[in-house]
């Protein structure tokens, strides 16, 4: 009798977990000390950048942390900002799903990631595609400039066949997985794998010549018969890769193939009236929230119209605030921030001045590239009253220290600031919704946002200067 009372009390319990609305992650890093920290990004709204952030210091290597769901599964990620082992990132979590009632364990111990507790086993297979995605594909593909032909094609065949590896993988395993979990995982890998072709596509080195005719013939394998009709409004939208993977396949469908440039107004009336219900909002605040920042475009008419056809309030807040902070002036957010000395650096202390805000990190091609430009233009503006700001976001000081002395991507006509290892979980990214590296940001001497310049690589300059000098003047 005794003994089943104690299966009972063990079935209770287990159910009782099940049906709360937290779940807990608890973690031992044996590379890990007391000054380190282990910062949780809970996406609350995948895909945005949408989240709760929080910080916290190991103990003897150990975390824990419990949150609360409201809707089963979310998306959270573990980033372990340290002076040990782990400065590449190598144990970090991206993008996991984690549902209600979950109690999952990580540990990494002489670098083999263990994952275990109830939810654990979900993270194994995550943990088993990222492997995937960062198998042979990513040396086949390098910097992701393709040069010929063949290499496209072999590009493409290959990333299909991996693409088949990830939904075998998933289908084998959608017991363990559970059904809402499975089919967001099975959209993402999707999302992703467009994406990556789209982007060899488009950084082929010789695309101009040889890529349209293979374009013009590649059919991408059908998904059909991995989702219900349901799904596009239960599921599909909140995946935190499916909607990107639609832009970028109409980027190559619709641009890349047919030789033509991709127009942000143009795919937003083309998806505003081939899609319907949360799918549609998703992808109208994406794409509209990704070209935000375009000069050739005014995607303020866009967002305007965005704003009162959505229905989720959530997505129009967001696409409030990207109006108020591109196309109005607005105050600019007061950051704190350090240079090499320690000394602190406010956005206030450069009122009367207009400042331009330059975002970067090491090893980030796009930034090495502008940085010529802009020490060519930061030179002409030596004594006058504009200055430059460089906003690095690596998760290493020495890192960035050393990014800054090798000279390839600041200049020494600029201020030097560091986001503390927070990356892209401190408020100055969010703020000013940094997204991508890099990015400038300009500022007027009375301290309010304006709007965003030409790109110095794309016209050597010319649009940045003319928006100083009417500054300044």
């Amino acid at each position: 009798m005794k003994i089943y009372f104690i299966i009972i009390l063990v079935i209770l319990s287990f159910h009782s977990i099940a049906q709360t609305n937290s779940a807990t992650i608890k973690g031992s890093l044996d590379f890990s000390n007391n000054a380190d920290s282990v910062i949780l990004t809970i996406f609350r709204h995948a895909p945005f950048d949408m989240n709760s952030i929080s910080v916290q210091k190991t103990f003897n290597g150990k975390f824990f942390y419990k949150i609360k769901i409201d809707k089963s599964p979310i998306y959270i990620s573990l980033k372990f900002v340290n002076k040990g082992s782990n400065l590449r990132g190598l144990n970090d979590i991206y993008s996991f799903l984690i549902e209600r009632g979950d109690v999952i364990d990580y540990s990494v111990k002489d670098g083999v990631q263990v994952f275990s507790g109830i939810g654990g086993g979900r993270w194994k297979i995550e943990d088993s595609l990222i492997k995937i995605d960062n198998s042979s594909l990513r040396k086949l593909l390098g910097d992701g400039s393709i040069d010929s032909l063949s290499s496209i094609s072999n590009t493409f065949k290959h990333d299909d066949s991996l693409l088949f590896l990830r939904l075998n993988l998933l289908f084998a395993n959608r017991k363990l997985l559970g059904a809402a979990a499975y089919k967001l995982l099975l959209a993402d890998a999707i999302g992703r794998s467009r994406w990556q072709k789209c982007f060899t596509a488009a950084n082929n080195r010789a695309y101009k010549n040889n890529v349209f005719p293979y374009l013009s013939n590649y059919k991408e394998p059908s998904f059909n018969q991995y989702f219900s009709k349901s799904d596009s409004a239960d599921v599909l939208p909140n995946s935190m890769s499916y909607s990107e993977g639609i832009i970028k396949q109409y980027q190559l469908d619709s641009c890349l193939k047919l030789k033509k440039t991709f127009s942000a107004f143009k795919t937003y009336n083309d998806f505003k009236s081939h899609y319907s219900g949360s799918l549609r909002d998703n992808l109208l605040t994406l794409l509209l929230y990704e070209n935000r920042r375009k000069v050739n475009e005014d995607m303020s008419v866009c967002i305007t119209d965005a704003i009162n056809t959505i229905n989720d309030t959530t997505l129009v807040n967001l696409l409030q605030a990207v109006s108020r902070l591109q196309f109005k002036s607005s105050i600019a957010y007061d950051f704190s921030l350090s240079d090499a000395s320690g000394s602190t650096h406010h956005l206030s202390d450069y009122k009367g001045k207009m400042v331009v805000l330059d975002f970067w990190y090491n090893g980030c091609p796009g930034c090495a590239g502008l940085s010529p430009f802009l020490k060519k233009i930061e030179s002409q503006f030596v004594g006058k009253s504009v200055v430059f700001l460089s906003i690095n976001d690596d998760k290493n000081k020495s890192k960035w220290i050393a990014g800054v002395n090798s000279g390839i991507y600041t200049s020494p006509y600029t201020v030097n600031l560091f986001t503390e290892g927070l990356g892209w979980n401190h408020p100055v990214l969010k703020e000013f919704n940094i997204t991508g590296n890099p990015t400038l940001v300009l500022i007027d001497k009375n301290g309010y946002t304006i709007r965003p310049a030409e790109d110095p690589r794309f016209d050597n300059g010319k649009d940045l200067i003319k928006i100083i000098n009417d500054q300044i003047k």
